[in-house]
């Protein structure tokens, strides 16, 4: 990724992205799905540290989308890992599960940010076209569900109540 510019800078002409967009943007990876456990523990640190430097650089769009792949990753791809039981300690285990809420924490921030600059932008252009390709937000929109408020509520709850135990 270029320093300083947009992930999305192809799409500056149309103003802000709608979240269904940047969902589905995060989407867009190139994994190798058969990676070891290592592997994917990297990918969503460097997503995890991408988001950070994006959210200095006022690149909250960026940020969104780095911080949704390491959620990605901390909260579905690992826990459903072959090497996840055997390779990490209970403890490990329970530290990803914090990264996760703090990931979903910073995801939960940006969110009406981002919706704010669309909806603002969308007032201010209202003869500029600003729709999605429709298949495109369905897709993003059904499998990004779990960023939703009830879910990171439930996340911040459990690591609530794991700590106080």
């Amino acid at each position: 990724m270029a320093s300083g510019g947009s992930m999305r800078s192809h799409r500056s002409s149309r103003g802000p992205a709608m979240i269904s967009e940047l969902a589905l943007e995060a989407q867009n990876h190139n994994w190798d799905e058969n990676g070891t456990l290592k592997y994917f523990l990297r990918i969503a640190d460097r997503s995890r540290k991408a988001g950070k430097a994006a959210v200095e650089n006022n690149d909250l769009e960026t940020a969104f989308i780095m911080f949704a792949r390491a959620a990605t990753i901390v909260l579905e791809k690992l826990p459903t890992h072959r090497e996840y039981q055997s390779a990490l300690t209970t403890e490990q285990r329970h530290h990803l599960q914090t990264n996760g809420a703090d990931i979903l924490d910073h995801l939960s921030k940006l969110k009406p940010i981002l919706q704010d600059r669309h909806d603002q932008w969308t007032r201010t252009h209202p003869d500029e076209p600003d729709e999605p390709d429709p298949s495109n937000a369905t897709r993003s929109q059904s499998s990004f569900s779990s960023y939703d408020r009830q879910s990171i509520d439930r996340e911040r709850q459990q690591r609530d109540s794991t700590r106080e135990g």
